[in-house]
């Protein structure tokens, strides 16, 4: 029976299948003893007994498209790998309401007077809460 989380298999687990390959067990005796897919017993007996392999290969994975001078380098003339925020969209009907209260306030001239203007923002602390910041 296969595991069900697929996991690297770590030295010893190789070295137990090869130990048990090499004592005269079948691969599925040693794969269901071991709780390991058949092919993945299968592939660690051919490595080993092809290559004379203990462990596989080391992967290579996606090549670096610059070197850790080149990043170093950005980072000191001001360039950051960051993500900006994602804002979210202004519906349909947060739209209509917003053309409705600038309709509402399109004549207005003096009433403006009488609006207390602030130098503060709200900014998020997380699930609705935030802190008044000055903005200089």
């Amino acid at each position: 029976m296969a595991s069900s989380s697929r996991s690297e298999l770590t030295l010893f687990e190789r070295g137990e299948i090869v130990g048990a390959w090499k004592c005269g067990l079948s691969e599925p005796i040693i794969a269901a003893h071991l709780n390991r897919a058949p092919a993945t017993v299968h592939r660690v007996i051919v490595a080993n007994h092809d290559c004379q392999q203990e462990k596989p290969p080391t992967r290579t994975g996606r090549p670096k498209k610059i070197t850790s001078r080149d990043n170093r380098h950005l980072h000191e003339i001001g360039f950051h790998g960051r993500v900006g925020v994602r804002k979210p969209l202004v519906t349909e009907r947060n739209r209509t309401k917003r053309l409705c209260w600038a309709k509402e306030r399109q004549g207005w001239s003096s009433e403006w007077d009488c609006i207390i203007w602030s130098d503060e923002v709200m900014v998020g602390g997380g699930y609705g809460e935030g802190l008044m910041k000055d903005m200089m």
